[in-house]
């Protein structure tokens, strides 16, 4: 979870003597650390320390600057130093607990941060970090009694509000939850932004739980915003929570029926859950709300991809790449579209629309498919060596891509390479055992070996995969064999296989 580091010490910047010369160099000092200039700030926190050599406060935060750059030995020195002019400074502890928690060593922090609440109970940094080291814990309670305790001496506090909606959200208190993350919004109206903000950093760094802990408490603090119910939506999907995904993108809705963003994840979520219609309504209610929306666009193509409506996939890629030009994702999309499409037509013999979609899906994106459809063609036209080629480039696209050794087979086969085929029909058929067009191949290839036995046995698995293997009238009618030179020896498969399939 995330762990805010808190740079400010009050408690060591505390002095009736503001404008002495060291402390000047360390406020300036303090004020390039907020700045991450952290070179410039060592500078002013060392001329402070060579004025006034016993000012724990700049040893303190010359060893908070020195461990943000790493320089862990030269940290350890300065926080040593630190604690040894001042060693009952509240401050200088709240830095040593900083200190732990770049180190990544959390429960000395822990350690660090009580002995400061010990020293100071009114040490409000300490009990700030300590609130989000037991939310990190998902200690809810203890958590909760450190926000809560900012709040008993500063109860407009926007830390320890917003420290108090987490916990109660933590704790699945959720009347207490909503009534204090509204709380939170009140005393700081952006905290519904800096929470959706937080749960968007922490998702891309794959901290879910977090992310979902910090969505859900946005809804609490803003529940008539659609946006905020999306982002929570969305990260439920991530989660699998796919219902309470849905609900989400509802209550979106309910607040917004025009938000456009709440359309596109509902269509996109009832994709994956296999309701395609149902979310091509909602995909194409997306983009009527907000025409340039490409993401929308790539979804809406995608549902049409899976009901296998080709143009309509086509034409919502289309507008994705008009709207948004270098979206390679949908540009490999409509690779793909074309591949299926031009796979489709090629099984049909409609061998000239199918080169064009093998060779439109080229434009944008190379597919182990395209180069394999076009071996096919190619064969089919007698060209056995570009047929080769096609299939080598196929297979060097996609090591393991059975179409591309299949063809290649079959381009080794019309070279009568026999035993060159069968291996490569082998392989097809170990990379996708369900393909009839695999087998078929192989008792092909066996049967010119004369292994009559052999062939007769991977005949019968392809029929078993695809019947009309077994309908001399239907031979010659797939696209896929690619010679009418094939038909007379299927029909010697058809004559040995006397007793018909098992």
């Amino acid at each position: 979870m995330a762990f805010l580091l808190l740079l400010s010490v009050p408690v060591l910047g505390q002095t009736p003597e503001k404008e002495r010369p060291a402390l000047q160099h360390f406020h300036k000092g303090f004020r390039y650390l907020q700045e991450n200039k952290l070179d410039d700030a060592i500078a002013e926190y060392r001329k402070a320390i060579e004025l006034e050599p016993t000012l724990g406060v700049a040893h303190a935060e010359l060893a908070l600057v020195l461990a943000l750059k790493n320089n862990w030995d030269a940290a350890e020195t300065s926080l040593e130093k630190a604690f040894s002019v001042e060693p009952s400074n509240p401050g200088t502890f709240v830095v040593a607990g900083n200190i732990h928690v770049l180190k990544g060593e959390r429960d000395k922090a822990i350690e660090d941060y009580e002995r400061a609440v010990a020293l100071n109970p009114k040490q409000l940094d300490a009990h700030e970090n300590l609130g989000r080291v037991y939310l990190n814990k998902e200690n809810a309670a203890k958590a909760l009694g450190h926000f809560g305790a900012i709040l008993q001496h500063m109860p407009d506090s926007p830390a320890g509000q917003l420290g108090v909606c987490l916990a109660f959200t933590l704790a699945g208190d959720l009347d207490h939850a909503k009534t204090s993350c509204m709380r939170a919004r009140e005393v700081n109206p952006q905290v519904a932004v800096r929470l959706r903000q937080e749960a968007y950093r922490l998702s891309q760094k794959d901290q879910l739980k977090p992310a979902l802990l910090r969505a859900q408490a946005a809804v609490f603090a803003a529940p008539n915003d659609a946006g905020t119910w999306v982002q929570y939506g969305a990260l439920l999907h991530e989660a699998k929570r796919k219902t309470e995904a849905v609900e989400k993108y509802k209550q979106a809705l309910s607040i917004d029926p025009d938000y456009a963003p709440a359309r596109n994840n509902l269509g996109h979520l009832l994709r994956n859950q296999g309701r395609t219609d149902e979310a091509i309504v909602e995909l194409k209610e997306a983009v009527r709300l907000k025409p340039n929306y490409a993401l929308a666009y790539h979804n809406l193509g995608e549902a049409y991809l899976d009901k296998r409506n080709f143009p309509s996939a086509l034409e919502s890629f289309q507008q994705a790449i008009r709207i948004q030009p270098n979206y390679q994702e949908v540009k490999n999309d409509w690779a793909k579209t074309h591949t299926r499409w031009g796979s489709r037509l090629l099984r049909e013999n409609r061998f000239v629309e199918a080169l064009e979609h093998f060779n439109g899906s080229l434009k944008w994106d190379e597919l182990a498919n395209a180069y394999s459809g076009l071996c096919w063609i190619r064969l089919r036209e007698g060209s056995v060596s570009d047929g080769r080629a096609l299939a080598e480039k196929a297979i060097s696209l996609n090591s393991s891509h059975p179409w591309g050794y299949s063809c290649l087979a079959a381009t080794a086969y019309e070279a009568e390479n026999f035993q060159a085929a069968v291996d490569y029909w082998q392989k097809a058929v170990t990379l996708e055992p369900n393909e009839g067009h695999f087998r078929l191949g192989l008792a092909l290839g066996l049967l010119a070996q004369r292994k009559e036995e052999e062939a007769l046995k991977a005949y019968r698995d392809a029929v078993l995969l695809h019947p009309y293997f077994a309908d001399a009238s239907s031979l010659g009618k797939d696209g896929l064999l690619w010679s009418p030179d094939l038909r007379p020896r299927i029909l010697r498969l058809l004559e040995l296989d006397t007793t018909g399939p098992p």
